[in-house]
């Protein structure tokens, strides 16, 4: 992609052109940019746009900003990039069953139901507690509030998911905004394609009070955040068979799902993260945290990179069991995990870090010195005694260049040991691991969606 900057005078040599996210991310530098070059009239730059994986169009522009600063004086139009790969409806087994018996239950679809909007018939599910509301396969154009009932049910049906989003975020918050105090269960829906709200941060999914949050085969896609919940009232979060991509934004505090402090436990299982820009492809402030066959997956190409797989802010109570975690040929930022670097006053306790049966791989090509990975980084206040053994991992990654603890301020790796169970190589082909992505063997279920019935 060739781009003409016309009549820039650009005497300090400091203006500069970046490729940009023109909807759904926050605001803050190009992911890719190109300076003009010091006095530089009508000056032409080169750019390749990058090759991604997404099922989804992608809408790209660029911007010129002048003296090393971060406010654009001029855009280019936008420019919409076709899907790589053509969406498909999920497969495989659904076996959810009914989380309780409905009072009452109502119906969406575009014609012929009691509602053509999903937010209408939550609106007039107010009023009478175990509602289930059922919304058809289809794209709607809707954002919701949800403060009421106390236990609520939604569920996608048709086939296919029943998508919400393409609009601004009610509350400036979310395609789904959750805040009954009370219990939601989200099934088989896509939510996502949040356009920027005023609070720059508009998520598929805003808890922005207390209650119990169960998604169940759901698709959370192309926002600000996938999921972002607050800080303060009591939350339980339960994550299952459901998948989050390409969420986040380019200044960083953005990420495909962000549990807050008001979180008392976190379960997720069979569910995917993937393709995070900038953030994290899961960020806790959690008091526990509990992740079984998960897939994390980050920096597999040139434009979505994430910052790590896993931060768990404060260092809580983290289960980790029997997931693939890992980071491909586009890393950037060279941890896996985090903990306890990003405390903001917050402490938990019990902190426990159990980690056990995974699979985690570095696929980044570039090991040349000083190019390091740490698999762990960790606060130096957070340094456990005795410390830490994880069991039955497999660790795929060059260890002449891969740490297996990095700490700030540095200091010996010594929080965290690789038990005598754990299994460490060279490379895939040592490790056995042909598969892209491959599966531990433990997790016998289907991981990601599964089919709507």
């Amino acid at each position: 992609m060739h781009v003409t900057v016309k009549n820039s005078p650009n005497t300090l040599g400091t203006d500069w052109v970046g490729l940009e996210f023109p909807r759904n991310y926050r605001s803050g530098g190009p992911s890719t940019f190109e300076y003009v070059g010091n006095g530089l009239h009508d000056a032409t730059l080169t750019f390749t746009l990058p090759k991604i994986f997404s099922d989804n169009y992608t809408y790209l522009n660029f911007r010129l900003l002048v003296n090393n600063s971060f406010s654009p004086i001029a855009y280019s139009p936008v420019m919409t990039v076709q899907p790589s790969t053509a969406w498909i409806p999920p497969s495989g087994t659904n076996s959810f069953v009914a989380p309780w018996t409905p009072a009452r239950t109502l119906t969406v679809c575009p014609a012929g139901c009691d509602f053509s909007l999903p937010s209408a018939a939550v609106a007039a599910a107010s009023s009478t507690d175990f509602t289930k509301i059922t919304v058809q396969a289809g794209a709607y154009v809707d954002c919701m509030r949800v403060g009421a009932p106390a236990h609520l049910w939604l569920q996608g049906v048709g086939g296919d998911f029943a998508a919400m989003g393409w609009t601004l975020p009610c509350n400036s918050q979310g395609t789904i905004v959750f805040n009954s105090g009370g219990q939601l269960i989200i099934d088989n829906m896509a939510l996502g394609d949040v356009a920027q709200g005023g609070s720059g941060n508009g998520g598929a999914i805003w808890v922005s009070g207390g209650g119990d949050l169960q998604l169940r085969n759901d698709y959370l896609h192309d926002s600000s955040m996938g999921l972002i919940t607050q800080n303060s009232q009591p939350n339980t979060f339960e994550i299952t068979n459901t998948v989050f991509t390409r969420n986040g934004g380019v200044s960083g505090p953005s990420h495909n799902i962000y549990i807050g402090a008001g979180g008392v436990k976190t379960t997720m299982k069979n569910s995917i993260s993937r393709q995070a820009i900038t953030g994290y492809e899961f960020k806790t402030r959690s008091l526990v945290n509990n992740l079984t066959c998960n897939l994390l997956i980050g920096d597999q190409d040139a434009l979505y990179n994430d910052s790590a797989l896993i931060d768990d802010g404060p260092g809580s109570e983290d289960h980790l069991h029997n997931n693939l975690f890992l980071k491909g040929p586009g890393t950037v930022n060279f941890h896996f995990f985090g903990w306890g670097i990003d405390q903001e006053g917050q402490v938990n306790s019990p902190r426990f870090v159990d980690m056990d049966g995974n699979i985690v791989i570095n696929d980044d090509p570039d090991l040349s010195s000083p190019h390091f990975s740490w698999y762990w980084y960790i606060f130096n206040s957070m340094i456990p005694s005795p410390p830490y053994t994880t069991t039955n991992n497999i660790w795929v990654g060059d260890p002449a260049h891969n740490t297996f603890a990095g700490v700030n301020p540095p200091i010996s790796p010594t929080e965290f040991v690789q038990g005598p169970t754990d299994r460490i190589f060279v490379s895939r082909a040592a490790a056995g691991l042909s598969q892209p992505f491959p599966i531990p063997a433990a997790c016998t279920e289907q991981i990601g969606n599964v089919s709507v019935p």
